[in-house]
């Protein structure tokens, strides 16, 4: 065997283990929130390139097609949640094998593209975001970033045929423009390669195939974007406040990047500290360097990369700032599960890939930079090179370990009271015979806010992901609560006719800007935001009403409809919106 595939089996063993090490614990979580309404959406959906035609989640401010297509496929192929944990795993080890041979194809010595391509699949950051299911957004995105990244910079340093390259650009913005909003930040960086690459004046740099394709298919699918969204939500920034907006999104995610980067929940300060020192420690010695140099020279392929990962980490905080300007961020901790954490993991997901990037880029520069004595320093300074490995291996330890434990909380979370309710709701459903698909049908889950206050959110979608794909159809139409409504219903386009507001009992329309909001279509799949009365009330249970109790000593649901008919148990409904969600008298 070749020395070359020696090394690169060895690295593809060491980079896969480790990375399954940092994520076997995520393996034992379970579906949480978000989770169970793109599974209901694609149980509900047809045809999956409706996604590509048509707005797929009304009320949102994304056009995110091909993540809608992957959820679709795993869904009609009945994964189970390992096997969608799976599917996550394999979009970050590909994130981390683009990212690796991006940084070969950028110049970088292959020991540093190696090392940042093992530190992208073990940090904590990228191994959470991955462990959440509803992040496949961010993952599928970053992949198509990266393959369009490595792509062109084969195109501009002629490493492989131009016709490969483009073709390989074309698809990763593709992807990455119809996975999520940070797909767009694709020919702004092939712009920075094409300055930096090119030759001739800057127009003649600017017009070439790989710039002229991405921004066509970024284009492209802004147009569309814009095409189907309507409002401020239908471009990358808000328009009322887009500046104070922009302000206060970039000044909260750059206050939490070090903190996110630098990962030490034990002592996050820490982390943070050493990160920016080593950076600063890394420029100062640079600028050392290059001024005992009388012709200082700097590889131009190295600084492309020191600041394609600057501008990549600039424009991801930039693109999410309509996000980051209100959501609650702060540092890494090892206390209970706190979702709003594993929430902010996907906004430095790809900030990781940036980072890393520059960071390449900035020690190739150190080493070329370094006297030509100082370049033999592996062979005449062994203990030096050795102590620099240990420190790798300790930094990679130390993130692989942090991994793990923050994949073991999500998993003492929601494998929890959150999973027992949820499956014990799907078992009820599924005993169900009598639902008739042609008349109303209304579902109440009462009992289970004081063991849990998530299941009330998403109850109509959790019930209807879980339940036999059979009975999902069957219940299609049904309109499922607890003694609050969940934030959104989904149904089979067929049940528009059996979901009028008249004939849903205590189920109300919620209001925006003073109007009711319809019956909203996504593809082939229905969404109805709905409340109970403003002051609340009591169910009077009629036909079509069934209600179901959760008992904690057996864990499952019982039928209590007849107690509740003859008026022997009463069900408090309440209100559960926002004030200026109530529609006018």
């Amino acid at each position: 065997m070749s020395k070359p595939i020696l090394y690169w089996s060895l690295f593809l063993l060491i980079a896969v283990s480790m990375s399954a090490f940092s994520f076997w614990t995520t393996l034992g979580s379970f579906f949480y929130l978000d989770d169970y309404a793109f599974i209901t959406l694609a149980r509900y959906t047809d045809n999956p390139w409706v996604y590509f035609t048509s707005s797929h989640f009304p009320g949102s401010y994304f056009y995110r097609p091909s993540v809608f297509v992957l959820w679709w496929l795993t869904t009609r192929l009945e994964f189970s949640m390992t096997a969608h944990l799976m599917v996550n795993w394999l979009l970050l080890l590909s994130a981390g094998g683009l990212l690796t041979s991006l940084l070969l194809k950028l110049g970088s010595r292959r020991l540093i593209a190696c090392a940042c391509g093992l530190l992208f699949v073990i940090h904590p950051i990228t191994v959470m975001t991955a462990g959440w299911l509803s992040n496949r957004f961010d993952l599928l995105a970053t992949v198509g970033i990266l393959l369009a990244l490595l792509g062109c910079t084969g195109w501009y340093r002629q490493d492989a045929t131009r016709r490969t390259s483009l073709l390989l650009a074309g698809l990763g913005t593709a992807l990455a423009v119809t996975s999520k909003e940070l797909g767009y930040l694709v020919p702004v960086v092939v712009t920075l390669l094409a300055l930096g690459y090119g030759k001739g004046n800057l127009l003649r740099r600017l017009l070439t195939a790989p710039w002229l394709l991405t921004l066509a298919i970024a284009c492209a699918a802004l147009g569309m974007r814009l095409y189907l969204l309507q409002g401020a939500e239908s471009g990358l920034l808000a328009v009322d406040g887009a500046v104070l907006q922009l302000i206060r999104g970039a000044s909260n995610w750059l206050q939490h990047l070090p903190y996110y980067v630098g990962f030490s929940p034990a002592q996050p300060g820490w982390g943070a500290g050493l990160l920016a020192l080593a950076v600063l420690i890394s420029c100062v010695t640079l600028a050392i360097q290059l001024g005992r140099q009388k012709k200082p020279h700097l590889s131009r392929s190295h600084l492309v990369s020191l600041f394609s990962g600057i501008l990549i980490v600039l424009l991801a905080m930039l693109i999410q700032t309509p996000i980051t300007s209100w959501v609650t961020l702060h540092a890494p901790n090892t206390g209970p599960f706190d979702d709003t954490f594993y929430y902010a993991a996907r906004f430095y997901y790809l900030a990781i890939a940036g980072v890393l990037i520059g960071l390449a880029g900035l020690l190739n520069l150190l080493i070329e930079a370094a006297p030509s004595t100082s370049r033999e320093h592996t062979r005449r300074h062994p203990l030096g090179t050795a102590a620099l490995g240990l420190l790798l291996i300790v930094l990679c330890g130390h993130w692989a370990l942090a991994s793990r434990e923050q994949g073991m909380i999500l998993t003492a979370f929601t494998a929890a009271d959150d999973k027992r309710i949820a499956l014990a709701a799907a078992r009820a459903v599924d005993n169900l015979t009598e639902i008739d698909s042609e008349t109303p049908c209304r579902l109440y889950f009462i009992g289970t806010e004081q063991f849990t206050d998530k299941f009330w959110h998403y109850s109509d979608n959790t019930i209807k992901a879980l339940v036999t794909n059979a009975q999902a159809h069957a219940i299609s139409h049904c309109l499922i609560a607890t003694e609050r409504t969940p934030w959104y219903n989904i149904h089979s386009a067929s049940d528009a006719e059996q979901l009028q507001v008249p004939r849903s009992g205590p189920f109300r329309p919620i209001c925006k800007d003073g109007q009711p909001l319809g019956l909203q279509t996504v593809g082939s799949a229905l969404v109805q935001y709905l409340s109970f009365g403003e002051n609340g009330s009591e169910l009077v249970a009629s036909d079509g009403d069934i209600v179901f109790e959760y008992d904690a000593d057996s864990g499952n649901f019982r039928n209590i409809t007849d107690a509740v008919k003859a008026g022997e148990t009463g069900v408090q409904l309440l209100w559960s919106r926002f004030p200026a969600n109530a529609c006018p008298m």
